[in-house]
């Protein structure tokens, strides 16, 4: 697999956004049909765990996005068919969960609200064990396949460092969450 480092995500890490997240294809070079990314970034818990947490869409989008109050407008927790809302600014985003596979760890929605945005989005949250076989932590994936609304307000450069934060608030939310401190300041 090839990692590239475009000067556009070069300026992106200037910027503040850390290099924690790596993206499996260029996030510069479209091709005729979009776009279509993968990032992934390691987070330190059992996979397990962050499953049982993302399997609820709801919940995962309260955590990649904190500043907003996502909520079920169709369907349920945790069940295919569930279209999650919430707002981006001043625009309404819904998400239908299309695939949810408990074995595999993976979900996939499409959008159908929020075109602002993108003329067409399907994305895909999975988990896939740590390269290093470690089973204490977890490789957390955004892949995206999507063609950008030329007249809004969402650039190929602006989505890249949305998702990198999506997948940085990831990490501390589940990091945050799974780490306890002794009175010595040591780690358990």
């Amino acid at each position: 697999m090839v990692f590239y480092r475009t000067f556009p995500t070069l300026a992106l890490l200037r910027m503040g956004i850390s290099d924690n997240v790596m993206c499996a294809t260029d996030p510069m070079a479209p091709d005729q049909n979009g776009r279509h990314w993968d990032h992934k970034i390691l987070v330190e818990v059992p996979c397990a765990k962050i499953w049982d947490v993302m399997a609820d869409y709801v919940a995962l989008v309260r955590i990649v996005f904190p500043d907003t109050e996502p909520w079920y407008s169709a369907g349920k927790a945790k069940e295919v068919g569930g279209i999650v809302s919430f707002k981006f600014g001043n625009d309404q985003i819904d998400e239908q969960v299309v695939i949810l596979n408990n074995e595999t760890q993976y979900l996939s929605f499409v959008l159908t609200q929020g075109f602002n945005f993108f003329h067409v989005y399907r994305g895909e949250w999975f988990l896939k064990p740590a390269p290093d076989g470690n089973s204490g932590h977890c490789e957390f994936h955004k892949g995206s396949l999507f063609i950008i609304n030329p007249t809004g307000p969402m650039t190929v450069a602006s989505y890249d460092k949305t998702i990198r934060s999506e997948l940085e608030q990831v990490k501390v939310h589940f990091e945050g969450k799974s780490c306890q401190w002794l009175s010595d300041g040591s780690k358990i």
